[in-house]
């Protein structure tokens, strides 16, 4: 947006995944999308409870800058790619394109629904530095729609596509459609062409009707045998998803699961962007710790159970990689960093105690819960606030109104805004079969507590029958 000296301002992000994973830009719409999902089924679910916020959205079209693409910015969120002009210089898909452009030509290479509009920057003329600086992400085309493929973002695509045609058997590069950048799954177009994606592979959308005869040709044609099918997680897909992949001579071939759909996609990548990029090790601690949580999620409480426990086993032998006592250290590789880095990916210790504690509180199994959330604090005196309430509230569920007090304090000094525990604290301090039993402190508990949620009708009645 322009400033009040009509100045251009576009804030500058980077996004990332909780696991420190550098988001891409179909990640990043996807996630706010389910972000906003999130916000809106939490509005209606507690639409009595929480208060209305009135905004006066500004006026005129935002842009964020976040991990190297331009975004329009709306309601505070990033909703797509820009694609057009500023300050002189043409974006399409986020990106910086610079020279005169051929529109129709253009169109060919990229996504067929991003039209760009005409620059006559020259990016010859600019200094050194600024040059430097954006070369590496801007896709060089001449007057008639050609990429340069001697420089820019241009030389790493052509050598990326040269790659698979020249490796490959059974395609052909008249078979491969662009579309740059855009990870989305092409399944409107079935049995139809291969699409390059994002610049780093091939994918492809069969029916289920000719899947199973076009693999099986496809992989004959490269000399790969159906039966040396191999299996693993895409840790980088949330919930995981389990991925049957043939490796080639020097690329890998992945077919992914995918519920619910009446198609199945293929996915070829280089082998430097295969299975390194994803934790195929199905004994890291982090993959583990992941199809626990989804296990969990799923309510398969007993299965999640043994993973946790699973992992808990191994801890004594993992000692030289746990800091601070309690963040459990892994290396992985991430092949699509540009230098192949290694990654470092932290399980928190007393985050699989909490998930193990809550997966017994489910299955009513209070004394197993109590030892877990004791065993997260032991090795976190400083953990979340939630640890020590559920401690609290598991020592309730099993009689104990009196040590449960000091929880739900200690629970309040890590968040004073915990306001749960103010109202089970309160509920300790009335029972008749605590030792620490005091009214007054209870009435203070509860007007806190009302004080942020006054429609609350079991905390009504409790504070009126105190009275």
């Amino acid at each position: 947006r322009k400033s009040r000296h009509g100045k251009i301002e576009i804030r500058k992000e980077k996004w990332f995944s909780s696991t420190g994973k550098y988001l891409n830009v179909d990640e990043i719409i996807e996630l706010n999308r389910k972000k906003n999902s999130l916000r809106r089924e939490y509005n209606e679910r507690y639409e009595g409870i929480i208060e209305t916020m009135k905004v006066n959205w500004r006026h005129g079209l935002l842009l964020i800058f976040i991990n190297d693409h331009y975004f329009i910015y709306s309601h505070g969120d990033p909703q797509k790619l820009f694609s057009g002009t500023i300050d002189g210089v043409t974006y399409i898909n986020g990106l910086a394109v610079q020279n005169e452009i051929n529109k129709s030509q253009i169109k060919e290479k990229l996504s067929p629904s991003k039209e760009p509009v005409k620059s006559n920057l020259n990016f010859d003329h600019l200094d050194e530095e600024t040059k430097k600086s954006i070369e590496d992400q801007t896709l060089f085309v001449d007057e008639y729609g050609t990429i340069d493929e001697s420089r820019g973002s241009g030389k790493r695509l052509t050598n990326k596509l040269r790659f698979f045609v020249e490796n490959i058997k059974g395609i052909n590069e008249d078979d491969i459609r662009w579309e740059l950048p855009n990870e989305t799954k092409p399944e409107n177009d079935i049995d139809g062409q291969w699409h390059f994606k994002n610049g780093l592979h091939l994918m492809k959308c069969f029916s289920e009707e000719n899947f199973e005869i076009e693999i099986t040709d496809f992989l004959k044609q490269n000399n790969i045998s159906k039966d040396n099918a191999q299996y693993k997680i895409d840790m980088n897909q949330i919930p995981l998803i389990p991925i049957e992949y043939y490796e080639g001579e020097n690329f890998t071939i992945e077919i992914p699961e995918i519920e619910n759909e009446s198609y199945k996609l293929v996915v070829i990548l280089e082998n430097e962007n295969s299975i390194e990029n994803t934790l195929v090790d199905k004994e890291l601690i982090t993959t583990i710790f992941n199809e626990a949580n989804k296990l969990q999620d799923e309510n398969n409480h007993e299965e999640a159970i043994t993973c946790y426990k699973k992992i808990i086993d191994r801890l004594e032998s993992e000692k030289e990689n746990i800091v601070n006592n309690n963040l459990l250290i892994e290396t992985v590789i991430n092949s699509r960093s540009d230098d192949n880095s290694p990654e470092q990916i932290g399980t928190p210790i007393d985050g699989i105690y909490f998930n193990l504690g809550q997966s017994y509180r489910a299955l009513n199994e209070f004394t197993e819960a109590k030892e877990a959330f004791e065993k997260a604090i032991e090795v976190n005196p400083n953990t979340q606030a939630m640890v020590y309430h559920h401690l609290g509230v598991t020592k309730i569920q099993l009689g104990d109104f009196t040590t449960c007090i000091e929880d739900f304090t200690n629970a309040l000094k890590s968040d004073e805004n915990h306001y749960d525990s103010y109202y089970m604290r309160a509920a300790a301090y009335i029972s008749e079969k605590s030792d620490l039993r005091d009214i007054s402190k209870a009435k203070k508990d509860l007007q806190i507590y009302l004080k942020k949620y006054p429609e609350d009708g079991a905390a009504n009645r409790l504070f009126d029958a105190i009275e």
